[in-house]
């Protein structure tokens, strides 16, 4: 990097700031494996000690800043963080550099909090945050800072799933609760030609981003949610502390319905006596899914919940607790009944764990990592036979049943849509579209897409 330096200030002169991205931990631990924040291992690459005499080499040579980071392809989810990461996780490490040079200190990582950005920056403990996810996820980030708007920014999930994931896949890099973003000529919203009567049913992020796009462009929305809380099944999917942005989004989402009028009826199932009394011109169904139930002999057992049951009732999980489905549900709650102290044993008939639906490589290989890092007891290419009073019973590959012992066994082998309504109601004269999962279960990306794309196109 010297060299390379020494050539661009030759060129341009040496007045022409040139910065380096310069990882001062790898996170290895062995090789092809990373370390976990706040697992102890003896780091195999390069550590904290050698990058700090190495600014100071990078200083000496002439670099104007430093744009600190950590990772590496063992450890993608340190170069790249997941929502599993806390905001800020390159703060603690990166910010040892200042005590060794006097260039500034610049530092991404999770950094699109403003109250996180503002506070490292008046502690001295970095000089300068950057932003890049957040701002596919809100391009006015710094303008609604600016503005004391702060409730009004739109957060990153840290999905990955519009961004990373779709660089992985060959696609344009986009953003999950943006869907306007890379295509922002093609996705303007523009007012309606005539204003209409939207009936949005379900309350979920699909229900919601449709109703907040129709309102903007000047339909008249109403929205209706049979429970007494907006979100959906995200409700359920936010109860882990690794999972606090979607409990972000939820909050972002109230705020803008609010914001542009959107008027929302809570406890209110939706029926055809109700669309009669309402008389709406289009009506969106954004009705979710429910939880497939496996045909397994005793599968309605006392002991079993499904995967949105036992999030939303924690208390009644017991102590050891079999999880059928090796999916990201199933493994996201493995992981979060293990860090409260529970036994877990996670059942999956595949091969292998999350290998049915694609997920980006740093949220995939940092739930990997969790899943050792948290012992839990992981069975594949076993399938459950059937469900009995203390447990369930399992065979291997090999043919080997086992008895499995379980308080609690939790279902979280996927869902589908949940379309009783449509098939109520599809032959009635109104316009009706059919968003998110209830339209097909996916995530929650193409859940607020579907929901743009509707709002954008009535």
């Amino acid at each position: 990097p010297i060299e390379i330096l020494q050539e661009i200030k030759r060129r341009v002169g040496e007045r022409f700031p040139v910065i380096l991205r310069f990882g001062v931990k790898s996170c290895i631990k062995a090789l092809g494996e990373g370390g976990l924040p706040g697992e102890e291992y003896v780091e195999m690459g390069r550590d904290i000690e050698e990058s700090l005499e190495a600014a100071k080499i990078l200083e000496e040579a002439g670099y104007d800043a430093l744009n600190a980071d950590l990772g590496s392809y063992e450890a993608l989810y340190w170069a790249h963080p997941p929502g599993y990461m806390e905001h800020g996780c390159y703060i603690s490490h990166v910010e040892k550099l200042k005590e060794v040079v006097d260039i500034p200190i610049l530092v991404a990582g999770r950094m699109d909090l403003p109250e996180l950005a503002n506070a490292a920056i008046a502690e001295n403990r970095i000089d300068m945050a950057l932003i890049g996810r957040g701002l596919l996820a809100d391009p006015e980030w710094p303008n609604k800072v600016r503005a004391g708007q702060v409730d009004r920014i739109r957060p990153c999930v840290g999905c990955h799933d519009g961004c990373m994931g779709r660089l992985e896949t060959k696609k344009i890099v986009s953003c999950a609760v943006n869907p306007a973003c890379s295509r922002e000529n093609e996705y303007r919203l523009h007012p309606a030609l005539q204003s209409k009567k939207i009936m949005v049913v379900g309350g979920g992020v699909a229900g919601m981003e449709a109703a907040r796009v129709a309102a903007i462009r000047g339909h008249k929305v109403t929205l209706f949610e049979k429970g007494g809380i907006l979100g959906g099944h995200i409700l359920e999917a936010s109860v882990p502390d690794f999972k606090e942005d979607e409990r972000r989004l939820l909050k972002w989402y109230e705020k803008e319905l609010q914001e542009f009028g959107v008027e929302v009826r809570l406890n209110t199932t939706v029926d055809e006596t109700l669309i009669d009394e309402f008389r709406p011109d289009d009506i969106i169904l954004a009705t979710g899914a429910k939880d497939r139930i496996p045909a397994l002999p005793g599968i309605d057992s006392d002991i079993v919940m499904t995967a949105c049951d036992s999030l939303a009732n924690p208390a009644k999980v017991g102590q050891k607790v079999a999880v059928i489905g090796g999916g990201l549900v199933g493994c996201e709650i493995a992981i979060w009944l293990r860090q409260q102290g529970r036994e877990v044993v996670l059942v999956e008939m595949m091969e292998q764990i999350l290998s049915v639906v694609f997920i980006s490589h740093a949220n995939k290989m940092m739930l990997e990592d969790m899943i050792k890092y948290y012992d839990v007891d992981v069975r594949t290419a076993t399938c459950v036979e059937k469900v009995t009073d203390n447990g369930i019973q399992a065979r291997d590959k090999d043919g080997n049943l086992e008895e499995i012992p379980a308080n609690t066994v939790i279902i979280a082998v996927g869902y589908l849509p949940e379309l009783e309504l449509y098939n109520k109601i599809k032959d009635r004269n109104e316009k009706i579209h059919v968003i998110g999962d209830a339209s097909k279960v996916r995530n929650i990306m193409s859940a607020i897409w579907d929901g743009y794309e509707v709002g954008r196109t009535l």
